[in-house]
């Protein structure tokens, strides 16, 4: 007699087994600097795999880039993104951006902060008067840059000059003298640090404000800045 309950079970698992086999490919835009450190983890500890997921990195040097991945489909997801970067987007299309984790910083384990070539007399923000100062890439780092300097009464412009650049300069640029300050992220500030290319000055570096999983928050609390 022939046994069809064995082979019935038989045929019905084959398509479930094929579809655990195929892994759902995740393109994820990544912003390289420490707040992505999330992603490379999951990644070497398998969190993805065992998920059943094929994530693949895309590397992309600005947060309005990844916004713009996003819109045009070629990413899936972000590891990391400015809250106000995504809070733009979503008032002009919602739920482009949805963040699923929000990480923070404090003193000792800090992501923005200011630093000074060597050799330029700054102890405190107010000492940035008349600095030239290169900032993390995106209108978002910029801006918030702007707002804790404004905290301290200085005025872009009229006491400082700014500009935006792609991280892998920071270092080289203060080294060589081309800009005083830089509003830059980590691991670049302690990269510069170890390299002697530049210092984190004598002033309190706090902040209080959320990041996200995603990146970070989306306004400074400058207050924490002196």
């Amino acid at each position: 007699m022939i046994r069809r309950r064995p082979l019935l079970l038989a045929a019905l698992a084959t398509p479930f087994v094929a579809r655990a086999q195929a892994a759902d490919r995740v393109r994820v835009a990544v912003f390289n600097v420490s707040s992505a450190l999330p992603y490379y983890v999951a990644v070497e500890r398998g969190f993805f795999a065992a998920e059943g997921i094929e994530a693949s990195a895309i590397p992309l040097q600005a947060a309005p880039l990844i916004v713009q991945a996003m819109v045009s489909g070629d990413v899936e997801a972000a590891s990391n993104l400015v809250t106000l970067e995504g809070a733009n987007i979503n008032s002009r299309r919602a739920n482009t951006a949805v963040y699923i984790s929000l990480n923070g910083q404090n003193a000792q384990y800090r992501m923005e902060q200011f630093m000074v070539r060597p050799g330029y007399a700054a102890q405190s923000l107010r000492d940035l008067k008349g600095a030239r100062i290169l900032s993390a890439p995106g209108p978002a780092n910029v801006s918030a840059a702007k707002a804790v300097l404004a905290v301290v009464g200085l005025q872009e412009g009229r006491d400082y000059t700014i500009q935006e650049q792609q991280m892998g300069v920071h270092v080289g640029a203060l080294a060589a003298g081309t800009f005083d300050a830089a509003y830059t992220l980590e691991p670049v500030a302690t990269i510069a640090e170890r390299a002697g290319a530049a210092r984190r000055g004598g002033w309190r570096q706090a902040s209080s404000r959320p990041i996200c999983s995603a990146g970070r928050r989306p306004w400074p609390s400058p207050l924490a800045l002196r």
